[in-house]
């Protein structure tokens, strides 16, 4: 009983620390970019791949993928604004943070988009 309690504790306590919580918790200067949709794909693991027409400036090198924040939440949120907006119009990203994988891969995570209807 005793393992399962601190188990349980330390399940809370890690998870309040990854717990994103809002724009430069991460300690990078975030920046928007603006640009069309070419297409979004839904992972296994919840998140919300953007590819871009128009690459954004992460680590100097850019590219085109962009994830919503994968702890934050409003996800069904942010979602439906992309899924209800004509693939025409472009959407501003707040990106927040910007990453590359060991593969080489460059994306940045967002955490807020404005579209102008």
């Amino acid at each position: 009983m005793k393992t399962f309690i601190t188990l349980i504790f330390f399940l809370i306590i890690n998870n309040s620390v990854t717990a994103y919580g809002g724009s430069n918790q991460t300690g990078q200067v975030g920046f928007w970019h603006a640009s069309t949709i070419d297409r979004i794909q839904l992972g296994w693991d919840e998140r919300i791949y953007i590819y871009l027409d128009n690459n954004h400036n992460c680590l100097s090198k850019g590219s085109d993928l962009i994830f919503y924040e994968p702890t934050a939440e409003g996800r069904q949120m942010i979602l439906s604004a992309l899924l209800a907006n004509d693939a025409s119009k472009e959407v501003n990203f707040r990106i927040d943070s910007c990453h590359e994988t060991a593969g080489g891969v460059i994306y940045g995570y967002f955490d807020k988009i404005a579209i102008k209807f």
